[in-house]
């Protein structure tokens, strides 16, 4: 049986769950669903990954070591999700961050539960390729960040998944 296409999961999600509140933001809002579809994404210059440790401000994990990751919470294409998080995370500007992308690689979703919250979330994970290190402003989601080889990154404090993430999107 064939999986059905995380466009169509995200597009029923938003269709049956709230929204944000706030005003000009059509965000699907996950917070209260049980099933979430995010996108975690590998940022990787030559053999470095970019490592970030989130705030106490993020809703998922806070205080742990991750990379660039959000809901699909918009109805639009993944490449735009992906490139949203890296320019609002890392706060590049996106034709700047366009011309560093040497490749993308979007593998297939896959359905992790985490046992201690209950929470089912649907991963996409993807490899992002960069010419070169950019200069990063984090946001508030981060409070630092490492450039790091697989080992040390596995070696970091990093959420429930992480390592199944980066071996699907370094595969």
């Amino acid at each position: 049986m064939l999986k059905k296409p995380i466009d169509a999961i995200v597009r029923e999600l938003s269709k049956k769950l709230p929204h944000r509140p706030a005003p000009n933001d059509d965000r699907t809002d996950y917070s209260t669903s049980f099933l979430a579809p995010v996108v975690v994404i590998f940022v990787k210059v030559r053999e470095k990954i970019l490592a970030l440790h989130r705030s106490q401000e993020i809703y998922a994990y806070p205080d742990k070591w991750s990379v660039n990751a959000g809901f699909l919470d918009k109805d639009w294409p993944i490449e735009c999700a992906i490139l949203e998080e890296l320019t609002d995370e890392l706060g590049l500007k996106e034709e700047y961050l366009r011309g560093l992308i040497t490749k993308i690689k979007i593998r297939d979703y896959y359905k992790y539960t985490d046992k201690k919250s209950g929470k089912e979330w649907l991963r996409v994970p993807v490899l992002v390729e960069l010419r070169e290190e950019p200069a990063i402003t984090l946001n508030f989601e981060h409070t630092k960040y490492l450039w790091v080889d697989k080992e040390r990154l596995l070696e970091l404090d990093t959420p429930p998944g992480f390592a199944g993430d980066l071996e699907r999107a370094l595969g």
